[in-house]
This record gives C-alpha cells, structure tokens and sequence, in this order.
C-alpha cells in the first residue's frame, strides 16, 4: 500500500478529536514525585495533543511509558503525527510507540490492549496506516512493527465482526403452519405466532443480506402466502375465542 504522508496526518486529525485531559485526570502514576514524572506531569498538564511540537515530544519520549492509560490515550494522535512529519526530528519516538504496540511484556500488551477498547473501527484502521507507514518508511524487519500490524488487524477484524452483528441483526422469519395446526394452539401461543407474523418486515429489499427462501418459511409480508396464513391465524383465533365464550 503506498502511503500518502500528508494525507495520513489529516486522516488522524480526522479520526481523533483534539480534547484536552478531563479535570484531574492523573498524567502520572508516580507515588514518588521523581524529577522526570514531574516534568511530565507540569509539561503536558491542560495540553491537546495537537499543542505539542516533534522537538517537545522529542524531549518527552518517556511519557509513552510512564503516563497513566488515560494520558496515553490522549497523546497518541500526537505521537503518531509528528512521527510521520518530521521523523527526523521526532528520532526515537516513532520507534518507542511501535515497540509499545508490539511488545510482548504484559506491560506492552495491556496498555495497547486498553488502548485498542476505546477506539472505533475508523480510528483502528487510522492506527493501523501508521503502522504501516513505520514498516514501510522506517524499519520493514522490526520484529515488533511486524507484530504491531498482526494486532491491529486481528482487533479490527474482531471490531468489523462486531459492527456487523450490530449493523444487520437477525432477520425474522415464519415457518408456515397449516390451519389445523394453528387450530391446536391454545390463545396464548396463537397470539405470540400472530405477533411474530406482524414482526415480519415489508419487502425484500429491505434486508438485501437474506440469500434464500425457504419454501416453508415466510420471510416478508410482500410474499402472498402471509396475507392467507394471517388471516388463517385471525380465523383460528376468532373461533378459540367463540368456543371460550360459550
């Protein structure tokens, strides 16, 4: 895939808004106010990531470590951009991401795991041109690089399968009854089948995915065997009613 720089950067300004921190988010996890986690902290408090230059991020590659997950979700966007615009000064730092998310310490692998749950399909596929751009622009042998991109395919597959089970739920369907069947439901049960014939969507087109029709199913009211069978059901219910009654 032939990568287009400036594109890639307007891509990721695309995907991933540029929020500063929530109020009294932790940039640190330090419980010993250490010189370099303090920096930290001081540097990027109230800062977006789009606030920071390749030189300044340069200066604080230590922060794809020691940041708190909620900081590092952040920064991201940032790390990425100024890796792809100006790799020459941003020097180590595209390399400490990628070793990030290709590293085989749990360290590595919960913080890209965590990283990865927040994201959209559209921000994996953001994440996933960047790392792209490192195997093809940086280093193609990197270990780490390589294992980075089977990662971020295998979640956006994972994430695509689950955009589809949402986007195309189940299509209902019918398995026809005769009326002497329907006549041997009892009330309740012939009212929930008339409920699921009504459940039935209009038209084919309306759920393009169904590949077939079964000839003992009914999937839409379009087809001329709902309007017989729902009137069978009103029949049958009509006389289960009329019998109870007398």
């Amino acid at each position: 895939m032939e990568l287009d720089i400036a594109s890639l950067a307007q891509q990721i300004a695309d995907c991933f808004p540029s929020l500063p921190l929530i109020v009294d988010t932790l940039i640190t996890n330090c419980s010993h106010n250490c010189d370099e986690c303090s920096e930290i902290e001081e540097f990027f408090s109230g800062k977006r990531w789009n606030q920071v230059s390749a030189s300044e991020y340069r200066r604080q590659c230590a922060a794809t470590s020691l940041m708190t997950q909620e900081a590092f979700n952040c920064f991201v966007p940032g790390w990425m951009t100024v890796s792809i615009l100006d790799s020459r000064t941003a020097d180590v730092l595209p390399c400490g991401l990628i070793s990030i998310m290709g590293g085989q310490s749990d360290f590595c692998r919960n913080r890209i795991h965590e990283f990865y749950t927040t994201l959209s399909l559209k921000q994996l596929e953001c994440v996933s041109h960047f790392v792209e751009w490192y195997i093809a622009y940086i280093d193609s042998k990197a270990d780490d690089a390589r294992i980075a991109r089977d990662r971020i395919q295998h979640r956006m597959a994972a994430e695509s399968s689950r955009c589809d089970r949402f986007a195309k739920p189940p299509l209902k369907n019918l398995r026809i009854k005769t009326f002497d069947e329907l006549q041997q439901l009892s009330i309740s049960r012939l009212l929930a089948y008339r409920k699921k014939a009504l459940s039935l969507e209009y038209k084919t087109v309306e759920s393009a995915w169904v590949k077939t029709h079964d000839v003992d199913v009914i999937w839409f009211k379009e087809d001329p065997r709902w309007g017989v069978l729902y009137g069978n059901i009103l029949y049958a219910l009509a006389m289960k009613k009329s019998t109870k009654s007398r």
